[in-house]
């Protein structure tokens, strides 16, 4: 079973600031990584994760208050990121934004010609 808490590496961030830095955090690639909504807890401040941009950088939802931190010991609690419904989703939506202009999506099957070579087109039945 996953953990409620999230702890690998550790961080830097200043005061008065939304950007968290870390080292060894794999905040992207963690089979069991962190989602935007999920609390950091750091320092006694407790703080909403708003995106994870890379495997050791992260944005705050609202400014960090405390004093500058260098390597320190943090933890981030699952929030949504331990729902597997959360999961999966973002996942999918992970897959359609690599796809990005790609993907079609339809109502009906596109005329032959009507597509560029790799497109992909998702039919939907209504």
């Amino acid at each position: 079973m996953a953990s409620n808490w999230y702890r690998a590496g550790k961080i830097n961030v200043a005061s008065g600031s939304k950007n968290v830095t870390g080292v060894g955090c794999l905040w992207l690639t963690a089979a069991q990584k962190p989602l935007p909504g999920d609390a950091l807890i750091v320092n006694g401040e407790i703080l909403e994760v708003e995106s994870i941009n890379s495997d050791d950088t992260l944005t705050l939802f609202d400014e960090y208050k405390g004093s500058n931190l260098t390597n320190s010991d943090y933890a981030i609690m699952r929030n949504t990121s331990l729902n597997p419904n959360a999961r999966l989703m973002a996942q999918v939506s992970e897959v359609l934004n690599r796809l990005g202009s790609q993907m079609q999506v339809s109502t009906s099957v596109p005329s032959a010609g009507s597509t560029k070579h790799g497109d992909i087109v998702l039919v939907i039945q209504e």
